[in-house]
């Protein structure tokens, strides 16, 4: 079994590198560092730029299916063919990452100009290993994110504060996106040796995650899509396994490939990973776009939440945000929300308000919040909840390298290199 902080290999894809240049000895030199690399993955291809046609073709990468994740160019002052080359890549609807090779004592023109190309990065001869690793983990970590955004948004609901409502929130949270937002969504029982969602739903199973993961196969949208169970709301769920013990059968990298197919297939997955720390657990948090941890106005769940904090950081987890949610806030209360937010040093995202007579009416009839009570505060705070995580996605997304910028990097690279030669 992997470790906490160990993320399934799977879900970083071996990376197809073109090396192109007209010298055989340069391209086998920038071979021989690529090859020193243990972490990413690569698939190394080398060829002399071509005169004509398409880089985007399969074939430079040896397998002809799939075109390359990046082209490292070679470039001289003399040899007008690779920046032509490099131009026509870099304006193309759907190019592969660009990275520049010159010599060390090439001039700044020669620079100015590979960025003005097209260059997303520029490194310079003997390559610095330590330099190459990291253009090639940006591009790495551009490719992954870009597929991720492909998909749908995964949200994962979880506190180390029991009973302080994970399963009530996560069901709420999905019936406000499709309720009220019409996305298309799905629940995700990770709480597996609990597995309320199904009885809090009120909906009888047939098949749980453990559908997915159990037989030969790797998991596939087929058994995901069977494995699911409609709610009358148009949710969908993916329940725990019916048997506590049937819980160890569900691993980590099952998880992660359950979630990542589950993406694909909605526009929002919301994953239940209840009170208790577990490898799939932490797999979900990976997997997740934004991570909403659960705190309420007692001093207990505040320290608890001190704690998942540290740990949190401790994971290293990228690009997941993690956003603070006041669930059965009470306005007065003594311990206010912004006590919270000092203790923690994060703001409270959203604050869900105390609403006893509203859940009573849901518990009593069986029926869902937007069936007894849809204009209640209650139902509003998620929908507004509901807006925030899905609606200003597109403020989150990576902002583009501007040619100033690259050159920049390019002269502090250069000004490294030139610093370890001394050495």
């Amino acid at each position: 079994m992997s470790p906490l902080h160990t993320k399934p290999e799977m879900r970083r894809p071996i990376m197809k590198i073109c090396v192109l240049g007209d010298s055989a000895e340069q391209r086998a030199e920038v071979i021989g560092v690529l090859r020193a690399i243990a972490d990413p993955k690569m698939e190394i291809a080398e060829t002399a730029v071509p005169d004509s046609g398409s880089m985007l073709d399969g074939k430079l990468v040896g397998n002809g299916t799939a075109p390359p994740d990046a082209l490292m160019i070679l470039l001289t002052l003399d040899d007008e063919a690779p920046f032509t080359f490099l131009h026509r890549i870099a304006v193309s609807a759907q190019r592969p990452a660009l990275i520049a090779l010159m010599p060390e004592n090439a001039p700044t023109d020669l620079l100015r100009r590979a960025v003005r190309s097209g260059a997303d990065e520029v490194l310079f001869s003997p390559l610095n290993r330590d330099d190459l690793t990291r253009a090639i983990i940006k591009t790495t970590e551009a490719k992954y994110q870009a597929a991720r955004r492909r998909g749908g948004i995964v949200l994962s609901v979880s506190s180390l504060t029991g009973g302080i409502g994970v399963s009530s929130v996560s069901i709420n949270l999905a019936l406000a996106l499709g309720v009220s937002l019409g996305r298309k969504v799905a629940l995700v029982d990770l709480d597996l040796q609990n597995g309320t969602l199904a009885t809090n739903l009120n909906v009888a199973t047939d098949h749980s995650i453990l559908s997915v993961v159990e037989g030969d196969r790797s998991p596939d949208s087929l058994k995901v899509e069977a494995a699911l169970t409609r709610h009358g709301s148009g949710i969908y769920l993916l329940a725990a396994p019916r048997r506590i013990e049937d819980s160890e059968l569900v691993s980590d990298t099952a998880v992660a490939m359950t979630l990542e197919l589950m993406r694909a297939m909605f526009d929002v997955v919301i994953v239940d990973t209840g009170n208790h720390l577990a490898e799939q657990t932490v797999v979900a948090w990976e997997e997740s776009d934004q991570l909403l941890y659960l705190v309420d106005q007692s001093i207990a769940s505040t320290q608890r939440a001190v704690r998942f904090n540290e740990l949190f950081t401790r994971l290293q987890l990228g690009s997941v945000v993690l956003r603070l949610i006041l669930n059965r806030h009470v306005p007065g209360y003594p311990i206010t929300a912004e006590h919270i937010a000092q203790a923690l040093s994060r703001p409270i995202c959203a604050r869900l308000p105390r609403d006893d007579k509203a859940m009573e009416r849901v518990e009593l009839s069986g029926k869902d919040l937007w069936r007894v009570a849809p204009g209640s505060p209650l139902a509003r705070g998620f929908e507004d909840l509901a807006r925030l995580l899905v609606e200003p996605a597109s403020a989150s997304a990576p902002r583009s390298t501007t040619a100033m910028s690259r050159m920049v990097s390019a002269f502090i690279s250069r000004r490294r290199g030139v610093a370890d030669e001394a050495h």
